[in-house]
């Protein structure tokens, strides 16, 4: 089990980027092995075989942990943002989103490095944990095995 504590929190704001971009690299991957492999997906994910590749391939995403897993970090993560005061959002852009010094940050919200990073931090922090516990983790997949293995034993092309 995760604890929510300041350093996941500030850790998932600093890689909101990096989220986004592990989010559409696993679907377009999994995308990609469902076009060459649909059969075999639905069997792995334990999906009934569907007429409509979309409604296949949108069963295969809710099936898949780590699709799941990063999809609940990120909305969970931008609705803390959007849930925050004007000030505190700017803070969290400057800081984890544009990557910016804290003296850069400080001059940005014309206060000093030592309040931006120690107070307004702190505080920021504080409600960002409040708000990851406030909206929990659904129920995840159960982690699927043995894909490899169905790929490996299906007809090839």
């Amino acid at each position: 089990m995760i604890e929510i504590n300041h350093n996941f929190v500030e850790k998932t704001l600093a890689d909101y980027q990096v989220l986004q971009a592990e989010l559409r690299a696993h679907r377009e991957y999994l995308q990609m092995l469902f076009d060459i492999f649909p059969a075999e997906m639905m069997t792995v994910y334990d999906i009934f075989p569907l007429e409509d590749k979309g409604s296949a391939f949108q069963a295969i995403l809710s099936n898949d942990r780590q699709y799941q897993v990063t999809s609940y970090l990120l909305r969970t993560t931008k609705g803390f943002m959007d849930s925050l005061p004007a000030e505190e959002r700017a803070l969290i852009e400057a800081r984890y989103i544009k990557s910016q010094t804290w003296v850069d940050v400080a001059r940005l919200l014309n206060i000093s490095a030592s309040t931006a990073k120690n107070r307004r931090r702190v505080k920021i922090l504080d409600m960002g944990v409040e708000f990851f516990l406030s909206n929990p983790c659904p129920p995840l997949p159960e982690i699927k095995r043995g894909l490899m293995e169905v790929i490996q034993h299906a007809p090839r092309l």
